[in-house]
């Protein structure tokens, strides 16, 4: 009987082993031969799963053995992996998702203070509408080499404009002001479907965006030439949605 009783929750097959090793015949044999069985299988499956990143395991894991100790060991990895999942992430959803699930969780505190962070630099529809309005007019503007209307978009110096660096808005106008030759009637610029705008705070309080989008170029000319070009473009944003950076890469052409 008191061997018996030590193999209340108790998770060492040796121990059952030694039991059924002296008391072959006792009453409780066939019932320790049985949990033996079903601790072998479980301890089989945790060994399996133990190291890996995957939480369905240990959701599968809970659902096919019920058991009380090896139930909050996969609470504790599937907090764990959530955790880092809303890490990779990093949006306030992600953060707001976990706290959900895990509102005592390990990560709680850390998950919060994410949660604050990620939300002063979410980039609200205002903010996206105020980038995407200030690209389109740079690119009016770009497109008539219309040098007077720079200056609503740019800052007085950029820190890049294509592949110079240090650029006042007099040297954007020139270096914009060589792509076009009399062969060119007419050049059109426009933003295509997407854009993606990401915000910082900066050193001095305020706020600063990256955007990362395509340009779409319409070329008429009168003689042999391109007539077409795609970019991947990207254009850093001061506070006042003025252009600091601004740089193209083409994708192609025809």
């Amino acid at each position: 009987a008191a061997c018996y009783d030590i193999l209340t929750n108790n998770y060492e097959p040796a121990d059952y082993e030694d039991f059924l090793t002296r008391f072959p015949g006792s009453v409780h044999a066939e019932e320790v031969r049985k949990r033996l069985g079903a601790l072998r299988q479980m301890l089989n499956a945790w060994a399996a799963i133990e190291r890996t990143g995957t939480k369905s395991d240990f959701v599968r894991f809970k659902n096919d053995f019920r058991n009380p100790r090896f139930d909050h060991l996969c609470d504790a990895k599937i907090d764990s992996l959530d955790w880092l999942s809303a890490q990779h992430i990093g949006t306030v959803a992600a953060y707001e998702s976990y706290l959900l699930q895990h509102a005592d969780g390990r990560y709680a505190f850390e998950a919060q203070v994410a949660l604050e962070q990620a939300r002063a630099v979410m980039v609200h529809p205002s903010e996206q509408a105020a980038i995407g309005d200030a690209i389109e007019g740079f690119l009016r503007a770009f497109s008539n080499n219309d040098e007077m209307s720079y200056g609503f978009y740019l800052a007085p110096t950029l820190d890049r404009f294509l592949s110079k660096t240090n650029v006042s808005q007099a040297e954007v106008a020139a270096m914009i002001s060589t792509m076009y030759n009399e062969h060119i009637m007419s050049c059109r610029f426009s933003r295509g479907d997407t854009l993606s705008v990401t915000k910082q705070i900066v050193d001095d309080g305020k706020y600063a965006y990256q955007a990362t989008f395509s340009i779409n170029q319409y070329i008429e000319r009168d003689s042999e030439g391109k007539t077409y070009g795609q970019y991947a473009a990207e254009a850093f944003f001061d506070h006042r949605y003025l252009i600091t950076s601004f740089t193209m890469k083409e994708v192609s052409r025809r």
